[in-house]
C-alpha cells in the first residue's frame, strides 16, 4: 500500500515539473526580443539629423530681416537719445523771437533784483514777483513769475547758479557775445505741455548761470521773449565773478 502511494506521488511530481518547464518555455518564446539601448540611440540620431540640417540652413525672409534691422536701429537710437521725449517747438505761426539786438527789450523792465552773496543783479518786468533759494547762505537760484493774468500755471523765469566745469557747448546750436559773458542757446522746445527756452550764460570767472523761460500759452511765450532776453542783458555779477 505504501509503495503504491509513493509511486503515485512520484508520478505527480514528474508531471508537474514537466508542465512548469513547458509553461516557462512558452512564456519566454512569446515575449518580444529587447532592443539594445545603443541601437535605439543610433536610430533616433539618424532620424533627427536631416531635420537639424534643414533648420540650420533655413534662411529668413527679406521682409523679416528688414523688420529686425529696423527694430535694432530704433533701439540704438533710443539708447543714444535720452531726451527723446523733448521735441522742437513750432508755434502756430511757425515763428519765435530770435535772440538778436532788435528783440531785446529792457525798457519794460521796471524793477531790480539783487543778491548780496554774489552781488547778482538783474531787472524784471512790472507785475512779476520772485523767490530766491540759497544753499549754505549763498545764492543757488531765483525764480520770477507773473502775478497778473489768467494762465495756470503762470509764466515764470528761473535763474540758477551752476558749476562751470559741467559746461558742454555741443549741447547748443547758437551763441551770442555780450560785454561780460557769452550766451549759448537752442530754439524753444515743447515739454510736458509747456513751451520753454534755456539760455546758458558762460562767464570768464568762477560761476556760470542757466536761465529758463517757461510758459504755457503760445502767444504769451512770444510776447515775453523780448523781456526775457532783456533780463539776461541786464545781468550783473560783481565780487570778481565777471
Amino acid at each position: 500500500m505504501k509503495t503504491s502511494l509513493a509511486l503515485v506521488i512520484s508520478i505527480f511530481l514528474h508531471v508537474s515539473s514537466i508542465a512548469l518547464v513547458g509553461y516557462v518555455f512558452n512564456q519566454v518564446k512569446m515575449r518580444p526580443k529587447h532592443i539594445a539601448p545603443d541601437f535605439v540611440e543610433i536610430v533616433i540620431m539618424k532620424n533627427l539629423e536631416p531635420v537639424e540640417k534643414k533648420f540650420k540652413t533655413e534662411k529668413k525672409p527679406e521682409k523679416e530681416k528688414a523688420l529686425v534691422k529696423s527694430y535694432k536701429e530704433k533701439k540704438n537710437y533710443k539708447r543714444k537719445t535720452p531726451h527723446r521725449e523733448t521735441r522742437w517747438y513750432k508755434s502756430k505761426s511757425n515763428h519765435f523771437m530770435s535772440f538778436s539786438d532788435e528783440n531785446i527789450d529792457t525798457a519794460s523792465l521796471y524793477y531790480s533784483y539783487s543778491d548780496p552773496t554774489y552781488s547778482v543783479k538783474l531787472k524784471y518786468p512790472k507785475g512779476w514777483t520772485f523767490l530766491d533759494q540759497s544753499i549754505k547762505n549763498k545764492l543757488n537760484g531765483v525764480t520770477f513769475w507773473k502775478t497778473s493774468g489768467n494762465s495756470t500755471p503762470p509764466p515764470f523765469i528761473r535763474l540758477k547758479v551752476v558749476d562751470k566745469n559741467n559746461f558742454n557747448p555741443d549741447r547748443f546750436s547758437n551763441s551770442k557775445i555780450f560785454d561780460k559773458f557769452t550766451v549759448y542757446f537752442n530754439d524753444p522746445t515743447f515739454v510736458d505741455d509747456m513751451i520753454s527756452q534755456t539760455i546758458y550764460i558762460r562767464t570768464n570767472k568762477e560761476l556760470d548761470f542757466i536761465i529758463d523761460l517757461i510758459v504755457k500759452e503760445d502767444n504769451e511765450f512770444r510776447n515775453l521773449q523780448p523781456k526775457f532776453y532783456g533780463m539776461i542783458k541786464t545781468l550783473e555779477v560783481r565780487k570778481g565773478l565777471l
